[in-house]
């Protein structure tokens, strides 16, 4: 669908400017969504943030900083429903909507979806290169095989801060 955007492209990101009335709707509450969030909102769409978990970056901060990032968003003219599930989507030809748990419908002219890291590894199944959620690596890149690096958003790098490995879909680890 041309009105569901997962912001992975460049086309993506050219496709924003095409929406100039209506409201938007973004799935998601990272990185990626609060880029889409703030594409939408720069452009004037008065937008709605749907998050499965109760805050932003649920999964890495605390409660209170989730509220911080949700009343900046707020003076932006951006509206959060927080701890809901999506439960389906609809187009009926004129727009939108996207139905939430608790029977609440969003209508809406374009749909951000910034959720979730698909990494594209399988090209090598076949190889000796360790694959778990990502291409394993070190703190420098590399595989546990002579001479392979990875980087980018299939690196699932080794993080000395939290000691383990992690993925980390973002272009600033990129």
């Amino acid at each position: 669908d041309r009105d569901i955007l997962f912001f992975q492209t460049l086309d993506d990101a050219r496709m924003l400017t095409r929406f100039k009335e209506g409201n938007a709707v973004v799935i998601g509450g990272g990185f990626i969504a609060l880029e889409l969030i703030m594409s939408f909102a720069h452009y004037g769409l008065p937008t709605t943030a749907v998050l499965r978990g109760g805050h932003f970056f649920s999964r890495i901060l605390d409660e209170e900083s989730g509220r911080r990032i949700s009343a900046m968003l707020a003076t932006h003219g951006v509206g959060v429903r927080a701890g809901v599930e999506i439960r389906g989507i609809a187009s009926d030809g004129h727009g939108k909507k996207v139905f939430l748990s608790h029977d609440e419908q969003l209508a809406c002219a374009a749909i951000g979806v910034g959720v979730g890291l698909i990494p594209n590894t399988a090209f090598l199944t076949k190889s000796m290169v360790p694959v778990n959620r990502g291409v394993v690596v070190d703190t420098h890149l590399q595989t546990s095989v002579s001479d392979v690096y990875a980087a980018g958003d299939v690196a699932e790098y080794y993080d000395s801060r939290i000691v383990q490995h992690r993925l980390v879909g973002t272009w600033a680890n990129a």
